[in-house]
């Protein structure tokens, strides 16, 4: 099954690089053709529907914070229900049926801060060029 990976973020974020994935490919694409204008309408309230669930999924269990970092996979399935050709492009195109199957929201929870000061010896002695860059061992 075919399966949206995307990178982590906050919550919010990749709720929102989920959305923007979704529509150009399951919606925006349909609706220049009225063939696709009544699938694009029901992959746009499958996606209402699924984005209602996973926030209500993150707040039941996090509560209301969205800056918890994040990343979103979604497995999903798509039925072709029709083709038609794009007379701009010339190129056939398939009006696919969205069909979610599986979300993961894999949740990154902060393990501590590492801090350190940078000191004005140490940004002369950089720009001195006193400083290597670190070697790195190939295997």
């Amino acid at each position: 099954m075919p399966e949206f990976i995307g990178r982590i973020s906050t919550v919010r974020t990749a709720i929102f690089r989920l959305k923007r994935w979704f529509y150009a490919t399951f919606f925006s694409p349909f609706t220049k053709f009225e063939e696709g204008k009544k699938i694009a309408e029901e992959n746009r309230r499958m996606w209402v529907m699924l984005a209602s669930k996973i926030i209500n999924e993150i707040s039941s269990k996090y509560g209301s914070d969205a800056n918890l970092a994040a990343r979103i996979r979604l497995t999903y399935d798509s039925e072709v229900v029709s083709r038609v050709t794009d007379p701009s492009k010339g190129q056939e195109i398939e009006i696919r049926k969205f069909i979610p199957r599986k979300v993961v929201i894999e949740v990154y929870e902060k393990k501590g801060d590492i801090e350190f000061d940078i000191t004005e010896s140490d940004i002369k002695e950089a720009l001195k060029g006193g400083y290597e860059e670190p070697k790195v061992e190939e295997s």
